[in-house]
């Protein structure tokens, strides 16, 4: 379990998935026209699942992940920032137990420290960081994205601001963007490290 568990870490970030029957990948028409559900194959729940049932047994929250993975708090300032808030800060990274999506759409997500969900800013903020990480999907031709922000019946993670970033590279094939993902990395600790 303990080797799941580590090799799961990131299913925390399937937030919001559809646990329903869906049986097939979310196309990118679905993403576009704002009419996206959600979903993620049957070992994707599997193993997200498993993951949450670790964080709940261990009394963590979400957030607390959030804020210790992903913006790289030790367990004391991640406790103190899950109960009091924090300054705001921003982070891009990868969604690498994502939604199931059809090939050549790529996943990205965007955290706030901050509690508000508001649309205008995550959007914003969302398209600040791809600039200044991925300044070719401005300056070249083919990109096309996508931010997304979830229903709030669809949070898994309801403490902290979030937005999904779609991605796709519509003029290459294989697409630039798993390489240009890559630039992108963060602390991933197991359910069982938390308390270290």
């Amino acid at each position: 379990m303990k080797s799941l568990v580590k090799a799961a870490f990131l299913a925390l970030v399937l937030f919001g998935c559809h646990q329903g029957s869906l049986t097939e990948a979310v196309t990118w028409q679905q993403i576009k026209s704002g009419q996206l559900l959600p979903v993620r194959t049957a070992e994707g729940r599997r193993i997200y699942n498993e993951y949450l049932a670790e964080l709940k047994a261990q009394n963590l929250s979400p957030e607390f992940s959030v804020y210790q993975n992903i913006f790289g708090m030790d367990k004391h300032k991640a406790a103190w920032c899950v109960e009091k808030g924090c300054p705001e800060q921003y982070q891009l990274v990868t969604n690498n137990y994502g939604y199931w999506l059809e090939d050549g759409i790529y996943q990205l997500l965007m955290f706030s420290t901050d509690p508000v969900w508001d649309r205008e800013a995550l959007e914003q903020k969302s398209e600040e960081l791809l600039k200044l990480h991925f300044p070719e999907l401005f300056s070249e031709s083919g990109f096309e994205w996508v931010v997304h922000i979830n229903p709030p019946t669809n949070r898994s993670v309801k403490g902290l601001a979030h937005a999904h970033i779609f991605l796709r590279d519509r003029q290459n094939t294989p697409s630039r963007l798993p390489a240009l993902m890559h630039r992108l990395s963060y602390n991933r600790l197991s359910a069982t490290e938390f308390g270290s």
